[in-house]
């Protein structure tokens, strides 16, 4: 049942980190088609304007999880209540919450760093980190190339520990690719289709 809960877990943290690029790349839609244009010529800072994004971005992560987290409680309460499943829940939940946050810091900074490329980069990063993360041992990748994948490196259970081992360099590539996404969004000027 672990292992159960392990993969619908990855699963929905993948589809948590789609849900926040898509946010991102939203950002670029208005860029590029020129709505945004408007608004950042009133007294809103560019990095105000891409700071709302990533908390919106954030927020869905964050409701994604939760709802299934709820889910995965109810769906516990009527089976007479194996709570202790609710520890492999909770862990492999918020560990692939931090992991789509990951996601959506780099898609962030692909954005004010190679605009154009937001949205195939965006996607393409999810995608590689899907299969590395979900997919790597199956098809027999060595372990230092599918530990890449932030989905792969996330805190899980193991027997009766829990492995936080990937928990820290997911946070400081969050919080790292989020900074510096807004501090180069200072400088950056509007990147308009074409």
């Amino acid at each position: 049942m672990e292992a159960t809960v392990t993969v619908f877990f990855t699963m929905l943290g993948i589809l948590a980190a789609c849900c926040a690029v898509q946010i991102v790349c939203r950002a670029r839609q208005e860029e590029a088609h020129g709505t945004a244009e408007p608004l950042l010529a009133a007294p809103v800072a560019r990095v105000r304007w891409l700071a709302d994004y990533l908390v919106v971005a954030l927020l869905a992560i964050v409701l994604v999880v939760a709802a299934a987290v709820a889910g995965a409680a109810l769906g516990i309460a009527a089976q007479d209540g194996e709570w202790d499943l609710m520890q492999e829940v909770l862990v492999t939940g918020g560990g692939q919450a931090v992991a789509a946050s990951v996601f959506l810091a780099l898609t962030a900074l692909v954005f004010v760093v190679a605009p154009r490329l937001t949205i195939a980069l965006g996607r393409t990063l999810v995608l590689v980190g899907m299969t590395l993360g979900l997919f790597g041992p199956l098809f027999g990748l060595p372990e230092w190339l599918t530990d890449l994948s932030p989905v792969s490196v996330a805190p899980k259970v193991e027997g009766d520990d829990v492995d936080l081992a990937g928990l820290w360099w997911l946070v400081l590539a969050t919080g790292a690719g989020a900074a510096l996404s807004l501090a180069l969004m200072r400088r950056r000027e509007l990147t308009p289709a074409g």
